[in-house]
């Protein structure tokens, strides 16, 4: 995840990272919706939704992250929660990837009046240091969440998943959350499309 971290670490465009590894302290948030979204992926890999090829091909969902890879903040001074994965990360990992990120959208909008100064507070500093844009704008919207590809393509069969839990999660998100986006490294930051083979 290094590279990955290294790669995404450097753009300024559509988001400016301004931290990584982030972890909230304190109790993590048992949401409905994430135990919810949780139950629809376990019935898809047992099969009861109807496809019962399934089983035999997915693993079951994992618990969630305690991390964030990287928090920052876009042009509408949105917090952007970053689930960052290579191309070459084991299966399971790469399509629970949305999966993992509901859980961390849950925990930043519990959390988010809480931090939302203290976070400013590390972004004054960054700008201080001259480590961040002095363009960067104050950290005044709520959340936005994304997962980034490094270089390289998932293979048919895991981007057919990761299309599926991506769904699953999108449909448990706190309402004020647009869905989750993907987004992969080429020459630059481009969005990936749903359905697309890029």
């Amino acid at each position: 995840e290094g590279e990955v971290q290294s790669l995404w670490s450097r753009v300024t465009d559509p988001w400016i990272p301004f931290d990584r590894e982030a972890v909230l302290g304190g109790r993590r948030p048992g949401s409905k919706e994430v135990g919810e979204a949780r139950k629809a992926l376990e019935e898809i890999v047992a099969g009861k939704d109807g496809s019962c090829r399934r089983r035999e091909r997915w693993s079951g969902p994992p618990a969630g992250a305690r991390e964030v890879d990287q928090l920052a903040i876009d042009s509408d001074g949105r917090l952007v929660l970053l689930e960052l994965k290579a191309a070459s990360s084991r299966a399971p990992s790469l399509y629970y990837a949305p999966f993992q990120l509901l859980h961390s959208v849950w925990e930043w909008h519990e959390a988010i009046e809480c931090v939302r100064d203290g976070l400013q507070q590390l972004l004054d500093a960054r700008v201080a240091l001259k480590l961040t844009p002095d363009s960067v704008p104050r950290l005044t919207g709520g959340i936005r969440a994304a997962v980034c590809l490094g270089v390289g393509t998932m293979t048919d069969d895991v981007k057919d998943r990761y299309e599926t839990v991506l769904a699953v999660a999108s449909r448990h998100l706190p309402s004020s959350v647009q869905q989750i986006e993907t987004w992969a490294f080429r020459c630059e930051p481009s969005p990936v499309q749903a359905g697309s083979r890029q």
